[in-house]
């Protein structure tokens, strides 16, 4: 009778053992799984036209600091818009490539930036990774601001809308 006992209590040991390894196992390989997964899709919705704005932001700021002027015209809405600083500056709205990169290339060397040991847009660009963690970042459901530029989505993904900066030397359009 011990023997039997103690037969049947190792038996049931081993396939205890081997149930928990086959499911530590396969929950090891569904957690691998799924990081697999997610990096596939957070590399997908890195493009331009995502709807989640973390992830656009992450593609805009890849096609900014390519300074590839094909690039800028990808992510910004057309008209694009550029207001002043104050409500007498002109506002001005551009709907041709040509104009959009003058502009945007100005904005990006502007050193009005209100953060320390950032010179201008372009550097501010590059140190936002998080946007959750920057305090110049402001959101509510289509829209979002970052320091001096806004972004609308249309439901066809986000797009850059309009930039404030220093247009006084500007002559405004409509």
């Amino acid at each position: 009778m011990k023997i039997i006992r103690s037969t049947v209590i190792t038996a049931l040991i081993i396939l205890l053992y081997s149930c928990n390894r086959n499911t530590t196992e396969t929950k090891n390989n569904i957690v691998a799984d799924t990081v697999k997964s997610a990096q596939k899709t957070v590399e997908r919705d890195t493009l331009i036209d995502s709807q989640n704005f973390q992830n656009f932001w992450l593609g805009f700021r890849k096609v900014i600091l390519s300074k590839e002027s094909k690039g800028i015209n990808e992510v910004v809405d057309i008209p694009f818009e550029a207001y002043g600083f104050e409500d007498s500056d002109p506002r001005i709205k551009l709907s041709d490539a040509d104009s959009i990169n003058i502009v945007f290339k100005k904005f990006l060397s502007e050193s009005n930036v209100s953060y320390p040991n950032i010179n201008n847009h372009l550097e501010l660009i590059n140190n936002i990774t998080q946007l959750e963690a920057f305090p110049g970042y402001a959101a509510s459901e289509n829209w979002r601001r970052i320091e001096q530029m806004e972004f609308m989505n249309d439901g066809n993904g986000w797009r850059l809308s309009r930039i404030y900066l220093d247009t006084k030397g500007f002559k405004a359009s409509h």
